[in-house]
């Protein structure tokens, strides 16, 4: 048996999230076994790593362009949501010369 700690209705959205990050997945919405061990989606803790070496695979493929270029339509569309009277909206392209880590 399998065990989940969040609730029910996440669950179900757990299993078959297909991309996204893949850090806040493996670190909120991990399996557990009846040992509360890592677990695959059935329980079975001695295959927890190909589990999760397979879930990265899923969500690797997910087109991160494609989420990248939504994410900034809805920062733009949040900012052109306020008044332009007293606001002013900049928007600056860059190109990073080294990786960039946030949070």
């Amino acid at each position: 048996m399998t065990h989940y700690p969040f609730y029910n209705a996440l669950q179900d959205k757990s299993k078959i999230m297909p991309n996204g990050n893949f850090g806040l997945w493996y670190n909120k919405f991990i399996p557990l076994s009846n040992k509360f061990k890592a677990s695959d989606d059935c329980g079975n803790d001695t295959r927890a790593v190909e589990f999760y070496f397979e879930r990265y695979g899923q969500m690797k493929k997910s087109n991160v362009a494609e989420l990248l270029k939504q994410k900034h339509n809805d920062q733009r569309t949040y900012c052109e949501s306020f008044p332009s009277d007293n606001y002013e909206s900049i928007q600056i392209e860059v190109k990073l010369a080294s990786p960039l880590l946030t949070g």
